[in-house]
């Protein structure tokens, strides 16, 4: 009888183990799990001579003057001295096309389309 109860004993131990090294694995690779880096949305409105005007959701480390023309399929070359500028949520951007020279417009987005876009309004 005693010997039953040495071999459940270990038994038992034996399975704490295991579950306890079980445990401790996956806790250790759940910690070295990175975590993704995260960018919030620049919100803009881009309207004008251009395809599809609208609001757009740009990814802020490429919130461009160049990539919000890009994605509202403005066919013109943007000037180089505005393309790089960066964007902020709430911004407009006017695209006007007169003959060969292209003007870019900056303002802000009326606050119907602040509500829209979840932004605050000033």
């Amino acid at each position: 009888m005693e010997k039953d109860h040495t071999k459940i004993l270990a038994a038992i131990l034996i399975m704490s183990s295991v579950m306890f090294g079980f445990f401790l694995s996956r806790s250790r690779w759940s910690a070295r799990l990175p975590e993704p880096e995260l960018h919030p949305a620049v919100m803009v409105e881009v309207k004008g001579d251009i395809p599809k005007p609208g609001i757009y959701a740009l990814d802020s480390a490429t919130a461009t003057v160049a990539a919000a023309a890009t994605m509202a399929g403005c066919p013109w070359q943007i000037p180089a001295a505005v393309a790089p500028q960066k964007l902020v949520s709430g911004q407009s951007l006017e695209i006007l096309s007169r003959k060969t020279e292209i003007t870019i417009k900056f303002g802000r987005m009326p606050g119907a389309a602040l509500l829209a876009a979840g932004l605050k309004l000033d």
